[in-house]
C-alpha cells in the first residue's frame, strides 16, 4: 500500500514538474526570450557630463622633423588641418587616425578669378620685397589652384578666423590667410576648398555652413548663400530685411557678425556707431533672419567701445554675443524663448547672469571669458577663463558651469582655439619666454581616461 501511494505521489510531483516547464517554455516563448537564458540588461543611458569627473589629457602631435602641424580639427571628428613649415608646401588634410594625407582642390566656383588673386598676392608680395617680378609671374602662369603658393616666398598659413561657432550641421572648416586672400570653406571629404571671392558687388568671405550651403559676409550689410551643390548664388540685403537704417549723417551701420544658427536660421550682429565730436557711442543689435522667413530683432545694449562680437549657439534657442577680445565687454545671452537679454560675468567658478542694465557699470575683467568650442550634444559650450586660463563647460539653457581638471600647467598658456565639437581641442602652447609649440591636442576625458565623446 505504502508503495503504490509512494508511486502515485512520484507520478504527481513528475506531472507537477513537466506542467511548470511547459508553462515556462511558453511564458518564454511569448516573451522572446529562450527559456533557459537571462533576458538581456537594459541599456542604460550615458552619464550626463556635469555627472562626470573630467579632465584635460594633452598629446604633443609635432615631432621632429615634420613638415607639417596640426592647426585645425575639421567638425567631422576624424580629419585634421596641417599647415606646412616651410615655402613651396602647401596646406593639407590629414586622417588623424590613418594618416592618409588629402591634398586641397580649389572648387569650381569662379576659379578663374579665384587664380587670378591669387597670382597677383604672389607677384604684389615679390614686388615689395624687391624681388624679379617678370621670374615670379612667368612662374605662377604656369601653375593653377592652391600650386600658385609654391612661388610664395613665405608658408601659406590659413588659420580658422574668430566667427561664429554654432552647432550648424556641418562638417566644413573655414580657414583665412588674410594676406594672400587664400581662405573659406574647406570639405574634408574631397578636400575642397570654396575660396573667398570677388564680383562687381563686392568682397565675398566665407562665415559659415549648414549642410550643402555656405554663408558669405559682403560688407557693410549683405551676404550671399553659395550652394555647393550646383554653385548657385543667393543675395542677402541684411539691412533691408532687418530695416536698419542710421538714425542720421552721423551714424553709420554695419554688421560684425553673420553666421548659420544650428536651426537654419542666419544670426547677425549689427551695430550702430554714432559720433558727437571725439565721443562715438555704439549701439548693437542680435537680428535672425528664420528659415520660415520672420525676422527676430534683440537689443544687445549699448558700448563705449566697440564689442566686435561673434556669435556662438549650441542650442539654437540661447544665442552668445561674445566678443572677440576677452574682457572688452561683458558677453550677451539672448534668450530667444523668453526674448531675455542678459550679460554674463564671472562670478567665483562660475558663469552668472546679470541685467543688461549692469553690462556697462561692470569690469570688462569680469567677463573676460571666451567660447572656444560648442559640442555636439546641442547644449554645451566649452569656455576659457582668460584671467586664470581655467577651461569649463557651460550650459546656457540651465546656467550651469562646470570646471575641468587640468593635470598639465601647460594648459593654461594655450590659446588659438580650434574644436571639432566633440570634445578635442587643437591649440598653441605658448610659454612665457620660451619657444611656441603648436599642434597640441587636448582631450576632455573621464576618470578612466576615455574620451567623453567616443
Amino acid at each position: 500500500m505504502k508503495n503504490r501511494i509512494g508511486r502515485i505521489l512520484a507520478l504527481l510531483l513528475a506531472t507537477i514538474l513537466l506542467l511548470s516547464g511547459v508553462s515556462c517554455a511558453k511564458s518564454g516563448k511569448e516573451s522572446g526570450v529562450p527559456a533557459n537564458e537571462t533576458p538581456a540588461p537594459t541599456e542604460q543611458p550615458k552619464a550626463d557630463l556635469f555627472d562626470l569627473s573630467l579632465s584635460i589629457k594633452v598629446e604633443h602631435t609635432f615631432k621632429e622633423g615634420d613638415t607639417h602641424y596640426l592647426s585645425a580639427l575639421f567638425p567631422d571628428g576624424q580629419t585634421g588641418f596641417y599647415l606646412p613649415l616651410q615655402p613651396g608646401l602647401l596646406p593639407e588634410l590629414r586622417d588623424l587616425n590613418t594618416g592618409k594625407i588629402t591634398k586641397i582642390a580649389l572648387s569650381d566656383c569662379l576659379k578663374e578669378d579665384v587664380e587670378a588673386m591669387f597670382r597677383s598676392a604672389v607677384v604684389l608680395f615679390a614686388k615689395r620685397n624687391g624681388a624679379d617680378t617678370s621670374a615670379i609671374e612667368e612662374r605662377v602662369s604656369s601653375l593653377n589652384g592652391l600650386e600658385i603658393f609654391k612661388a610664395y616666398p613665405n608658408p601659406l598659413v590659413m588659420r580658422c578666423p574668430l566667427y561664429g561657432l554654432t552647432s550648424a550641421k556641418t562638417d566644413l572648416l573655414c580657414v583665412q590667410d588674410y594676406n594672400t586672400g587664400a581662405g573659406g570653406m574647406i570639405d574634408p571629404k574631397t578636400g575642397v576648398l570654396y575660396n573667398n571671392f570677388r564680383t562687381e558687388n563686392g568682397s565675398f568671405e566665407a562665415v559659415s555652413a549648414h549642410g550643402t550651403k555656405i554663408l558669405f559676409a559682403m560688407r557693410p550689410l549683405g551676404g550671399a548663400i553659395l550652394d555647393v551643390t550646383d554653385l548657385s548664388l543667393q543675395p542677402i540685403a541684411v539691412s533691408e530685411t532687418g530695416r536698419f537704417q542710421p538714425k542720421d549723417s552721423a551714424a553709420y551701420c554695419s554688421f560684425t557678425a553673420l553666421t548659420y544658427l544650428g536651426d537654419g536660421s542666419i544670426a547677425a550682429i549689427v551695430s550702430e556707431q554714432s559720433f558727437a565730436g571725439k565721443e562715438r557711442t555704439e549701439q548693437d543689435w542680435l537680428f535672425i533672419i528664420r528659415e520660415d522667413g520672420g525676422s527676430e530683432q534683440y537689443d544687445l545694449g549699448t558700448d563705449l567701445v566697440s564689442g566686435n562680437y561673434r556669435i556662438v549657439s549650441a542650442d539654437p534657442n540661447y544665442v552668445l554675443a561674445v566678443p572677440a577680445i576677452a574682457g572688452l565687454t561683458l558677453p550677451r545671452l539672448v534668450n530667444r524663448a523668453s526674448g531675455e537679454v542678459a550679460a554674463l560675468k564671472i562670478s567665483g567658478f562660475e558663469l552668472v547672469s546679470v541685467p543688461l542694465s549692469e553690462a556697462g557699470e561692470g569690469n570688462g575683467g569680469d567677463g573676460a571669458i571666451s567660447v572656444i568650442d560648442v559640442l555636439n550634444d546641442g547644449r554645451t559650450l566649452i569656455v576659457r577663463d582668460w584671467n586664470t586660463g581655467a577651461l569649463a563647460l557651460f550650459r546656457p539653457d540651465t546656467m550651469q558651469t562646470k570646471l575641468l581638471r587640468i593635470l598639465d600647467e601647460e594648459v593654461y598658456l594655450c590659446m588659438d582655439f580650434c574644436g571639432d565639437h566633440r570634445g578635442k581641442l587643437c591649440t598653441v602652447y605658448n610659454p612665457r619666454g620660451g619657444e611656441t609649440e603648436r599642434g597640441l591636442l587636448l582631450t576632455i576625458v573621464d576618470d578612466n581616461g576615455n574620451p567623453v565623446f567616443e
